[in-house]
Formats: structure tokens, sequence, C-alpha cells
């Protein structure tokens, strides 16, 4: 829902003032208020005229806010939707992005409680650009995101008419944009093996692994050790993994660097006195995923060992 003060271009040099009208979903023809005024260069006059025109803006706006009230229980419209929206996200999940959308959102209104009825596109809108000073396009659409389930959540339990981010025009909607992939070098890798850290030491060699194999996430957790094979050739042992990519589902026969080896030798080591496992890194693996996913776990690991290693 949304009320707007547009202007178009008269031949004169004025402008003539309108309302653009969003409603529960649909848009109503232009309200021509017939007021005209210099915009470049406002007399006392024009300024009135402006002023008149915001004042009948408002006026509109409060009596579609009123209409929709109407449609909603009034008790439940005037309810605070950051602590209701912290009851709901924390019955479904403790992922910390839904605690952050709240706090982002409870800063942008100075902390002041937030009841549904003032909920609307502008607001949205709002909100959408004060988060730009937070962070990137990506993160931003991350948190656009979980507010939209809030607020699609609201609207099915009758807080709210209907889910204003419904409204917002395409130019607004954000896309999620591709960011080109990143290498560490083998200096910055060096310091991160420089740097103690209290993590599980598996999520260290499945990451160095990694970097040292090329595998990515999907196939480093799960990584078996019938998949590793080893071939003497021209009398040199070399090591081999022969595993099925899960994006591509092609098989691969991919032969290890030195530091991969030595991983994995380390990982042969530290077996022998751990339950017997199938996979080469077990603690990685997922088990479970009723609980916290380990990819969840090992990313907050990987980010505070990056930030003790100060990359």
């Amino acid at each position: 829902m949304g009320v707007y003060l547009r202007e178009k271009k008269l031949k004169n040099g004025k402008v003539s003032l309108y309302l653009d009208v969003y409603h529960n979903g649909h848009r109503y023809p232009p309200d021509f208020l017939e007021i005209h005024i210099n915009k470049k260069n406002p007399t006392d006059e024009d300024k009135e005229k402006l002023k008149l025109a915001n004042e009948k803006r408002k006026a509109i706006d409060l009596q579609l806010t009123a209409d929709n009230l109407q449609l909603i229980n009034k008790k439940l419209a005037k309810a605070d939707f950051i602590e209701w929206c912290r009851g709901y996200f924390n019955s479904k999940t403790k992922n910390r992005s839904y605690k952050k959308v709240l706090d982002y959102l409870s800063e942008f209104v100075n902390h002041a409680p937030l009841p549904f009825y003032k909920i609307d596109l502008n607001l949205c809108r709002d909100f959408q650009k004060f988060l730009f000073t937070k962070g990137s396009n990506n993160g931003v659409l991350h948190l656009m995101v979980i507010l939209f389930g809030g607020l699609k959540e609201a609207e099915k339990r009758n807080y709210i008419h209907k889910n204003p981010m419904l409204l917002m025009d395409k130019s607004d909607r954000l896309k999620k944009k591709e960011i080109p992939p990143t290498s560490f070098s083998i200096e910055q890798l060096q310091k991160l093996a420089d740097t103690p850290i209290k993590i599980n030491p598996q999520y260290r060699q499945a990451y160095f692994f990694s970097c040292f194999s090329g595998l990515r996430w999907s196939d480093a957790n799960c990584l078996k050790w019938d998949e590793i094979i080893t071939k003497t050739i021209n009398g040199v042992e070399k090591w081999f993994m022969f595993f099925e990519q899960e994006k591509t589902e092609n098989p691969e026969y991919l032969p290890l660097s030195e530091q991969a080896i030595f991983i994995l030798k380390m990982r042969m080591e530290e077996r022998e006195n751990e339950p017997e496992s199938p996979y080469v890194f077990p603690a990685v693996k997922e088990t479970n995923e009723k609980t916290t996913p380990v990819y969840q776990r090992v990313k907050y690991a990987l980010k505070k060992w990056a930030k003790a290693a100060g990359i």
C-alpha cells in the first residue's frame, strides 16, 4: 500500500502534481490535483500549494491505512512487528542472519516499537536502502528475503492485510549478483597454517585438502577412503582420487599434490585412534539434518580462523 506525490511536466515549464495510489495490490488511475507549481524557482504561493498537495497525500494514505485496519484485528495491527518476529524466527531457527535483520530493523526505526499497521511499501523500500549502508547487494538481498518471510507469515496470521513487499516494482527488487571466485596465495595459506586456533583439527585439514586438491565443499565433506588410490608408476608411488562429483555427476580421476598427500597420511595416522569411519574427514560429514548443518559450523570456524590470522 502506498500513496505517492508525482509530477508531470507542462509546456509552460511548470509541473502538475498528481497522486499515484497503490492499494491492496491494485494501482489506481492518476489523481490529478489541479495544482500547478514552478518547481525550479518556487514562489511562496508555490510552496503553499506543495504543502497542500502533501497534506492531501497524507490524508488519503491515512484513509487507506484505516480501511486496512477494518479488515484485520485492530489489536494485532498495533502489536510490535519486531518483537513478534523475534519470537517467530526463534521458534524456527537459531541462524544469526534472522537476528541480524531484526537488529537492523530496530536500528532503522530508532529502536522504537514498529506496529504492524505502519509497515507499508515505503517503509520496506527505505529499509532496503538503509541496509545498503551495512552491506553489499547479495547480503542485502539475503536479509530482505528473511524480512519477506516474516511479513508473509504475518499476513497468514492476519496481522497485516497484505505483504507490502509483493507490491515492489521490478526495478526495486534485488537480484543476486555473481561474485568472481578468489583464491588465497601460498603466503596467505602459510599464514593460516601458522595461526593457532581452537577449532576442530579436521576443519583445518579438510580446508587445506580442498585448497590443494581443488575439491568443493560438497565433494570434500563426503570423501571416502576407498576413493583414494595409490599406484606405482615408473617406480614412483602416485596418489589419486577416483570419485563422482556431486555437481556434475561425472567420474573424476584426479592426481593429488604433495601437500594433499601429506594431509592424507596425517589422517591415516590419526584414524587408528578414532572410531571406524569410511570418511576421510568424518568431523565434516553431514550426519543429522535436524541439527545445525555441519557446513554452518565449519563456515563459522573458518571465519574465526581467518580473523585470527588477520585475513
